[in-house]
């Protein structure tokens, strides 16, 4: 694991999982909050909640905005839900670019006492696992409204044809 290995901070809270990204949310983060977050789910017998803290974060990626959309459908189908706490200025013009900035829901919060630190090992060369979750990532985004079809389409294509070829 080198200095540049992204970690994410979890926690088990009175009202469900807490996933705290440092840096950038990027598609090195989303196979391993995927995982976690898909644990959770699996395990949740009552309607899911997680919260999901970008405070330091400077910007968010398409991944990992396709990836939250996918979260927050899927936490929706158990009548859970998706919260964004501490999210920076920079991280909101992020998601305002992509025409997402509404959809979430906001919220100031104070990370859980008790933290562990989960390092993601995804590295900048995706492996098919990885290249999956951000396939999915785009096609939601690109799902998610015109202009974003336009613009995500295409990468969800090269995505598609990329994991093909493997």
């Amino acid at each position: 694991m080198s200095a540049d290995t992204p970690t994410i901070n979890l926690a088990a809270t009175s009202d469900g999982l807490y996933i705290g990204v440092r840096g950038r949310a990027t598609q090195r983060v989303c196979p391993t909050a995927d995982q976690v977050a898909g644990d959770h789910l699996a395990a949740c017998e009552h309607p899911p909640h997680i919260t999901i803290d970008l405070a330091g974060c400077d910007w968010v990626d398409s991944s990992f905005a396709g990836w939250l959309l996918g979260l927050r459908k899927k936490l929706a189908r158990r009548a859970g839900h998706l919260r964004l706490a501490n999210c920076s200025p920079r991280c909101r013009v992020s998601l305002e670019r992509m025409h997402l900035a509404g959809l979430f829901e906001y919220v100031e919060a104070r990370p859980p006492e008790s933290l562990s630190a989960l390092a993601c090992t995804t590295t900048d060369r995706p492996d098919a696992h990885a290249l999956r979750i951000m396939l999915a990532a785009h096609e939601e985004l690109a799902a998610s409204n015109e202009q974003n079809a336009r613009v995500f389409g295409p990468i969800a294509e090269m995505l598609r044809r990329q994991l093909e070829s493997r």
